[in-house]
């Protein structure tokens, strides 16, 4: 196996703005919840092999796609516009801030299910590529699997947060130009009403030698 590159990184909740989240006695703090008002902000601890940096996630505002309203998230290098249903937490389209091309995922890249301890899913999409003019660039195939390990306490800068949904997340990307494979694993705390409050992932780029290594997980 050719190994291109690799990357390790962690974010860590130290600060943010949630405003107008009302939480009930009654509410299912199993199910996948992400405060969705526009001025809600995140920021995080970015820390990566080369260093490291404060990050702020930003929510700006909605946008319709495919008949469906989505919350536009502000990020360093994007725009990720994403949406709740009742199969969890779903991303529907990404805009790459100074590149002038965004993505498409059809079906939406289910990002966050909605399981039950010790159950996992398993996704399927194709992310569509188009320049900043609506010409089509090319496209990718996306396959990957979550679980939802546990419910844990978890303490970062910005407080304890209690209950927080533990999820490994895989996937794994085949580049068609490049011939390489991107695979990917992420644990992602959550917090209900608050979002992600920890997060780490590693991922590492290949030439795969054999078949059997392009779809196992």
């Amino acid at each position: 196996m050719k190994i291109k590159i690799f990357a390790l990184y962690k974010l860590i909740f130290t600060v943010g703005t949630i405003l107008l989240f009302v939480s009930s006695a009654l509410a299912d703090k199993s199910k996948i919840d992400y405060p969705s008002q526009e001025g809600n902000s995140w920021t995080y601890s970015d820390i990566k092999n080369n260093g490291h940096s404060e990050v702020t996630w930003r929510i700006i505002g909605k946008e319709i796609i495919e008949g469906v309203e989505t919350t536009k998230i502000e990020r360093p290098k994007e725009y990720r516009f994403m949406a709740i249903d009742s199969e969890g937490l779903k991303e529907y389209k990404v805009e790459e801030r100074k590149k002038a091309m965004y993505r498409i995922y059809n079906p939406p890249l289910l990002y966050l299910p909605n399981l039950e301890i010790g159950q996992s899913k398993e996704f399927l999409t194709t992310a569509i590529f188009y320049r900043a003019n609506n010409k089509k660039i090319g496209e990718l195939t996306v396959r990957g699997k979550v679980c939802l390990e546990s419910k844990e306490d978890v303490e970062v800068p910005a407080g304890l947060f209690k209950g927080c949904l533990k999820f490994f997340w895989s996937d794994n990307v085949k580049n068609d130009i490049t011939g390489y494979y991107r695979h990917r694993n992420s644990i992602i705390w959550l917090a209900y009403g608050v979002g992600v409050v920890k997060k780490l992932c590693f991922s590492i780029e290949y030439e795969p030698e054999s078949k059997k290594e392009e779809t196992s997980f």
